[in-house]
């Protein structure tokens, strides 16, 4: 059995929508079937590894404590509800006794108080059946698993929901509570309606599929799950490397005919017998003497015997070291990432090592470790599921013996430990990124490989997006992992816009207090990450390239070198995929035979405008700048900043010789000369780029004089994206 889905009501931070989340399967050849990469798939704890991912403060921990308050029916409080859920309840309250003076209701005011909403928490809990159905839990659900048709059905929905034990009793405080304030002529507040509810006793009531509640003396819940959660701190103490190295030793001695563990613990005895021998009794008639003159012998006599055993051996008297340069280092030195993986590692021998080999193990067991990247530097949390998974078939290579049926669910906010996930396993699958709504509640996607494509391998248009989520999930890795923890992202064609885009983010004084982070992805690519970014709900800008189709002689790769400005855009064509995809409708008919260096071109509408849907905005160099088009970010900057002195230092600089021609001789300079030659900038500038941003960025921070204007495009885009971002539930703004 596998629990494949969680549905969480009113709890925390969840609401009544988009709260479900969504686990992949503990079978071990039924999951890794489900990976797309057959080598990979050798890669269990990435392939059985659910992925809790999101924003800070968005809900990721609530799934732990969610599956703990269900199986272990812990206590109900006032801050354990959904507290937007229970400031609606408190509301209703105040609204029935508004007008309640006098001590005591009428009898409309009754009734409506004894039909008002009384707290409710809800779970909803999926459980696919894939055990042998002889096995013991299945036997004991058997009243529990429907039957349609004729057919059993191989899924279990169980509903669990907290409510409260004395509902009368509750409704007696309340109306003291109002009857004290009425007398005393003030307002009941809020938080002594939580205290109320943090003094009253809730009660865990479980029902089948059909709405019938299931009796305790049937069905036990803890009999159906096991919890076990793992939280990635490290003790203060300096052995807590040795309790974990303790472990892996035992665990590989742990088997009664281990020949190793026969020898040590026949040597045990005998250090026993040694020690009996040598102190026990050569000691115990002193110790006896000394007892003698408080007591008479008759009364008490002292006996000493050696109590080593194989238990003891390891917890006191081992302890560990790391050799390094020939030296041995104390364990508390360490590094503090190995010793957490340590740890970690040594919570998960624990949990294997509580069942034994010849029990069948049919309950599902869940393994939840939260936040592993404490203490892990980048690369390590790149690989951590990798570790843990070298390291589980080092230690558990024969632990399909124990046949243990267990899911793993790892929460975290580590855009390493996503990359880790998806290249170990090939897919986004089993990811569940969690946000918050308009009314901050918690907001679930899950994300999975079919919602990103929308592809059901039947046409060309499938394939090509195949195709496209083949290399999102290999691009991602570049970084643009951080997406998913961003508060909004910038996708760029260049390494100037990355680079000076981040300086112009931070001297903002709206957009610096967000998480924006800024992806260099080439204009080509940048709808690729469409959907992704649908799906996941963040504002993304795509700044991109007006790129107009040249001539080579245009682009002064032939003569005559013309390196021709344009100042309109009628009868000009993009070869940018991006404009192609979303603001052009033309293609050209008949195309000429393309060189190797240039795309496929479609032609510019006369009238051209920016894209902007939902939380996708795209926009380019569609306006003329001081009197021309530009093609590029660089040539938009020149255009925009052709007599600012921080740029013309820099172009002088960078290309000084290039500089005089254009510009002319110190002295002499005439910058409009640089602004009627933009494109030729822009052509000298292509091999460049790297040098030039970051020539251009060190004048900027280390001038004296405010940053050159960006082009308005950009600003335009920059715009939109405050908007999206201090009011997210506003509509698109369109162009």
């Amino acid at each position: 059995m596998y629990l494949q889905s969680l549905e969480i009501t009113n709890f925390r931070k969840f609401g009544t929508k988009n709260n479900i989340i969504e686990f992949v399967q503990s079978d071990y050849k039924k999951t890794i079937s489900t990976c797309q990469d057959k080598e990979k798939s050798k890669s269990f704890v990435a392939c059985a590894t659910t992925l809790i991912i999101g924003k800070n403060n968005a809900g990721k921990t609530t799934v732990t404590k969610a599956l703990k308050q269900v199986i272990e029916n812990e206590k109900v409080t006032g801050a354990t509800f959904n507290l937007s859920y229970i400031k609606n309840l408190f509301e209703q309250y105040v609204e029935i006794f508004t007008n309640f003076s006098d001590g005591d209701l009428d009898e409309p005011h009754k009734l409506e108080f004894e039909r008002v909403e009384l707290p409710v928490m809800k779970f909803k809990l999926k459980v696919g059946l894939d055990s042998d159905s002889k096995t013991t839990s299945v036997q004991n659900l058997k009243n529990l698993i429907p039957v349609e048709d004729n057919k059993v059905q191989e899924t279990i929905v169980l509903d669990v929901k907290f409510y409260i034990t004395e509902e009368e009793h509750f409704k007696e405080r309340v109306y003291k509570i109002y009857s004290i304030a009425a007398k005393r002529n003030t307002t009941v507040k809020f938080n002594e309606f939580l205290k109320l509810i943090d003094n009253t006793i809730f009660s865990r009531h479980i029902f089948d599929i059909k709405g019938t509640r299931i009796s305790s003396s049937l069905f036990n819940i803890n009999n159906l799950f096991d919890l076990k959660t793992i939280k990635a701190n490290l003790d203060d103490g300096d052995t807590t490397l040795s309790s974990v190295f303790n472990k892996i030793v035992q665990y590989r001695l742990r088997d009664e005919d281990n020949t190793s563990r026969i020898e040590l613990e026949d040597e045990i005895s005998k250090i026993n017998d040694f020690m009996d021998d040598h102190i026990g009794k050569s000691h115990k008639d002193a110790v006896n003497n000394v007892v003698s003159e408080m007591t008479d012998k008759n009364n008490m006599l002292v006996s000493l015997r050696s109590n080593l055993d194989f238990e003891s051996l390891f917890k006191k008297l081992i302890s560990y070291e790391f050799e390094e340069n020939n030296n041995f280092i104390p364990e508390n030195q360490f590094g503090l990432g190995y010793s957490n993986l340590m740890k970690i590692l040594g919570q998960i021998i624990d949990y294997v090592e509580q069942y034994d080999e010849s029990e069948t193990h049919d309950k599902v067991n869940l393994i939840c470790i939260e936040e592993p990247e404490n203490f892990m530097h980048p690369q390590m949390q790149e690989s951590f599921i990798k570790n843990i998974d070298d390291a589980l078939s080092v230690l558990l290579g024969d632990a399909d013996k124990k046949n243990i049926n267990s899911q793993l669910l790892i929460t975290t906010h580590s855009p390493h430990i996503v990359n880790s996930k998806v290249h170990s396993s090939n897919t986004f699958n089993n990811i569940n990124y969690i946000t918050t709504n308009e009314e901050n509640f918690s907001h679930v996607v899950t994300l999975n490989d079919n919602a990103i494509s929308n592809s059901k391998l039947s046409t060309k248009v499938d394939e090509n997006r195949l195709n496209e989520l083949k290399f999102l999930k290999k691009h991602i890795k570049y970084k643009v992992s951080e997406l998913f923890f961003s508060d909004a992202v910038i996708l760029v064609e260049g390494i100037t816009e990355e680079h000076l885009l981040q300086h112009y983010i931070n001297e903002s004084e709206e957009l610096h207090k967000y998480g924006i982070s800024i992806f260099n992805i080439t204009g080509a690519y940048a709808h690729i990450y469409k959907p992704l970014l649908n799906l996941l709900k963040i504002p993304c800008l795509v700044i991109t390239d007006l790129d107009i189709k040249r001539s080579k002689a245009d682009k002064g790769k032939e003569t005559p070198v013309t390196f021709k400005q344009i100042s309109n855009l009628e009868g000009h064509e993009t070869t940018n995929a991006v404009l192609h995809k979303y603001v052009c409708t033309g293609v050209l008919p008949d195309e000429e035979p393309l060189d190797e260096d240039e795309s496929k071109s479609v032609l510019l509408p006369n009238e051209i405008n920016y894209f902007s849907k939902d939380n996708f905005k795209v926009v380019f160099q569609k306006d003329p700048i001081n009197g021309f088009i530009a093609s590029s970010f660089e040539e938009a900057y020149i255009l925009q900043n052709y007599d600012n002195d921080i740029l013309n230092a820099t172009l002088k600089d960078l290309k000084p010789n290039i500089y005089k021609r254009i510009v002319g001789s110190e002295g002499e300079e005439n910058t409009d000369n640089s602004k009627k030659k933009s494109f030729e900038w822009q052509c000298k500038l292509a091999s460049s780029k790297s040098d030039f941003s970051n020539t251009l960025l060190y004048k900027i921070i280390t001038s004296d004089g405010k940053a050159p204007p960006l082009p308005n495009y950009i600003n335009d885009g920059l715009k939109w994206l405050k908007e999206r971002l201090s009011n997210p539930s506003s509509p698109s703004k369109g162009v």
